[in-house]
This record gives structure tokens, C-alpha cells and sequence, in this order.
């Protein structure tokens, strides 16, 4: 994927453990794109399917860690957290579907410097650019939490980042996990939903907007994939697909 030259030590993206699930780091992946856009390098641990990849990763001197957090392993990613903050030495952000609903459970007793409540493809290379200590204004909140500004309800225009394939190799999640099945991916067609159902952790992860990707980019994307990687099967990870029924055909 050509961008911007990039300079200085990486960022790592880190995702916990959770059982035997390996399915593709979406958020993470997008997360790398806008830090590529941004000439920020980024390397990825994806713990569900290679638990021992963190160790080597932590002794390479790193700009910062995003550690993302699911309210189904929340105690695992603020060990995670605590742990590449102590070994490596470095600022460690939070974001995830946990970091919108349980902040503070990620702040202060040495696990996290601040946590992403929402979107963090804006509000982390700001925060990187600053050296990852500064405070990037409508960004954060002094204690650590970062905030995006509340959303207007409906319908949000305006792109998403196309995931960055690099970092986390395509081939690596391909195969079926139980049976013999083409090479399938993960896809991002739309982020959010429109809705605020009270037990529902999306409209506190992204607001009540839903953001739709043009779907010439998304059969872009789906095309390079098959392209590039033999991908025939693609699962679509929206949080709300049919939220535009028109859109989606």
C-alpha cells in the first residue's frame, strides 16, 4: 500500500486474546491506515493468534501502544496494557467497544495514559504528533480521556479509512477456522448505527450516526482482495448494515 514516507519507531497495535477467536483486527487495521497517512509506521500483535508475538515486540523501542479492548476481555487488555506500558517503557492508548464504556477501569494504576472512547483514527495521529505527551485541543480531557465532540444524530458523510492490509497479513486469517472453505476477509462497509437501544454499546462506541463508505470503494477493496490475496468470501463486520436498506443493495 504506497503513502508517505514513514520515519521514527513504530507504533504497536495491540490486540488481546479472546478464547479461539482469530477473526481479522478491522479497527486496528483502519487505525494503521490513518497512522500511514499520517507518515507514522505501525506494527501488529495480534495475541488471539499468536499469543507469544508480544515479548520480542516490547524490546524494540516503539513511539507508543494502542491496546483495543472488547467488554468480553477487558481484564485481559488492561493486563496487556500494564504490561507493554512497564516492559516497553512507552505511552499506551485504549481504544475499543470497552474504552467507550468503561473508561476509567483503563486509567491510572499504571495501564493506560488515555483511552479513545470513540473513532481513533483522528484523535491518536494528533496525539502522536505531539510526541504522544501533548494534549491535542478537542481531543482529550485532562486524567487521559480522550473525547471526540458528540456527533449529529442520523446520517454522518465522510470517509473511512480503508484498512491497511499490510500490518496485519491477510493470509494469516484467510482459512476457515473448522472447515475447508475459499480464502475469505473481513470488510468495513459502513461504521455505527443510527439507533441508541440503551443496551447497545455502539451508540457510546460511535455515537447514533451511522457513517456509510461509498460502495464503488468497497467493491474496490473487495476486488484488490480478490486480486491480491484470492479472497472469495467476505464477511461483513458492520455494526448495522441494513440500518440503509438502499444503500446496501
Amino acid at each position: 500500500m504506497a503513502g508517505p514516507e514513514m520515519t521514527g519507531d513504530p507504533v504497536l497495535l495491540v490486540r488481546p486474546g479472546l478464547g479461539f477467536e482469530a477473526t481479522y483486527p478491522l479497527a486496528l487495521a483502519s487505525l494503521a491506515a490513518a497512522l500511514r497517512s499520517a507518515a507514522i509506521p505501525a506494527k501488529g500483535a495480534d495475541l488471539r493468534l499468536h499469543p507469544d508475538a508480544l515479548a520480542p515486540l516490547l524490546r524494540q523501542g516503539l513511539r507508543a501502544a494502542v491496546v483495543e479492548a472488547s467488554l468480553r476481555n477487558l481484564d485481559a487488555a488492561r493486563a496487556v496494557a500494564a504490561r507493554v506500558r512497564r516492559d516497553a517503557g512507552c505511552p499506551v492508548a485504549v481504544v475499543g467497544a470497552a474504552a467507550a464504556v468503561q473508561p476509567r477501569a483503563f486509567l491510572g494504576r499504571g495501564i493506560a495514559d488515555l483511552v479513545v472512547t470513540g473513532d481513533p483514527e483522528r484523535v491518536l495521529p494528533e496525539w502522536l504528533a505531539g510526541g504522544a505527551s501533548a494534549v491535542p485541543a478537542g481531543g482529550l480531557v485532562p486524567g487521559g480521556l480522550a473525547v471526540d465532540p458528540d456527533p449529529c444524530e442520523g446520517r454522518l458523510e465522510g470517509p473511512l479509512p480503508v484498512p491497511d492490509r499490510e500490518v496485519f497479513r491477510v493470509a494469516d486469517y484467510s482459512a476457515h477456522p473448522f472447515r475447508q472453505a475459499p480464502p475469505g476477509a473481513a470488510i468495513e462497509a459502513s461504521r455505527g448505527c443510527p439507533h441508541s437501544c440503551p443496551w447497545c454499546t455502539v451508540p457510546r462506541h460511535h455515537g447514533s450516526v451511522l457513517r456509510p463508505r461509498p460502495p464503488e470503494e468497497v467493491a474496490g477493496e473487495m476486488a484488490r482482495l480478490r486480486s491480491g490475496h484470492g479472497v472469495w468470501r467476505f464477511a461483513f463486520e458492520d455494526d448495522q448494515p441494513l440500518a440503509d436498506p438502499a444503500w446496501f443493495r
